[in-house]
């Protein structure tokens, strides 16, 4: 009998006047005060700008998080703002756990 793993998906578009090759998703729970569980999930980003970043283990406790995502550029600079560097740039997404996985918080 096969054991179904909890996922979480994370998909959406790049737009940079400077190439990206690829997406840095940091899944940050400051709620679980411990390093285990702020982990970066990867992905490609396709020709046309999109990306599917799988968050393979995401938080499985009730919990406040954020994911903070960053582009990794081909002129071997790293935002998410598009203006400053680093994980400081980052897009951040704010969420909740919940028995459904992660809902997204505006």
């Amino acid at each position: 009998m096969a054991v179904r793993r909890r996922v979480a998906h994370l998909t959406g578009r790049i737009t940079s006047n400077v190439p990206a090759h690829s997406v840095i998703v940091y899944d940050t729970a400051p709620d679980v005060r411990t390093q285990y569980f702020q982990k970066p999930y990867v992905a490609r980003i396709k020709q046309d700008g999109t990306f599917d970043v799988t968050i393979s283990e995401p938080v499985n406790v009730q919990a406040m998080g954020i994911l903070k995502v960053v582009a990794c550029c081909e002129n071997g600079t790293m935002t998410g703002d598009g203006k400053d560097r680093g994980l400081k740039s980052a897009h951040e997404i704010k969420y909740r756990t919940s028995r459904t996985g992660y809902q997204l918080i505006k």
